[in-house]
């Protein structure tokens, strides 16, 4: 999951794939894989907005 802060409008949107991240905001999906994927980053922010990367939780039973 991503989740994407537009700094302007304070907007949060969970984005399921980069695919999706991608294709609503415009952002170039060769960005989004070299930055999450390439380098192994779990943020990335600039001026306009901030993306993280994070674990969806399907279950609420303990992961070990």
């Amino acid at each position: 999951m991503y989740i994407h802060l537009n700094k302007e409008t304070k907007k949060i949107t969970p984005f399921g794939s980069i695919e999706v991240l991608s294709k609503v905001t415009g952002i170039k999906k060769d960005n989004l894989y070299t930055h999450f994927g390439r380098k192994g980053n779990t943020e990335f922010e600039n001026e306009s907005y901030r993306i993280v990367k994070a674990a969806v939780i399907r279950s609420s039973k303990p992961t070990e």
